[in-house]
């Protein structure tokens, strides 16, 4: 495997459109996650196992709230960077207005579960999302041809393995399918 320096041009269109079918099923991406992680020669892939047991955490809090209320699967969209040497996940994520409040506190606690101290590696930063459309523009600034998708470029770095990854409720069958089955609600 072979790290890359930038997303493709299939991926950044899958990421765009991924993002606005969340907003489509009323599932939008209303928190914005900036997850800073070392890197260890040798073992160029341990930041994205470690990024994949905090979503997997999270995954299982989600469905744990399902005995509460219903609750939509994990709805996120992911990107990578190494911008300046400092390897980060852009992640962009549905949190159900009822359980904003306690994301936020549980969130840190995840982060350092898996990675240690939150402070060794810079930290994370949390925003709420108020322009998906401009936020998805950000995260794909590392995209190889960005005048086709209106995004300003920028380099953003070697990155071992996927670069950019939308939930599988996301992806193409899933759109496909919601739109036949008339879940889309806003057009």
């Amino acid at each position: 495997m072979k790290p890359s320096t930038t997303i493709r041009s299939r991926q950044t269109r899958e990421i765009l459109r991924a993002g606005r079918h969340a907003w489509k099923i009323e599932r939008d991406l209303n928190n914005y996650v900036v997850i800073n992680f070392t890197t260890i020669e040798g073992d160029e892939l341990r930041p994205q196992r470690l990024f994949r047991e905090i979503r997997r955490k999270l995954q299982s809090w989600l469905y744990y709230k399902r005995r509460i209320q219903f609750v939509d699967p994990l709805t996120d969209v992911r990107v990578w960077e190494n911008a300046g040497g400092l390897l980060h996940v852009n992640w962009a994520l549905h949190v159900p207005f009822w359980l904003q409040d306690e994301f936020l506190q549980k969130l840190p606690i995840w982060i350092e579960a898996v990675i240690g101290s939150v402070a060794s590696v810079g930290g994370y930063a949390v925003q709420e999302v108020y322009n998906l459309n401009g936020l998805l523009r950000y995260m794909l600034k590392g995209t190889q041809k960005p005048e086709a998708f209106g995004i300003r470029p920028s380099k953003q770095g070697e990155v071992w393995g996927r670069r950019a990854a939308a939930s599988t409720c996301l992806g193409k069958v899933a759109r496909e399918k919601d739109k036949i089955s008339g879940i889309m609600v806003r057009g």
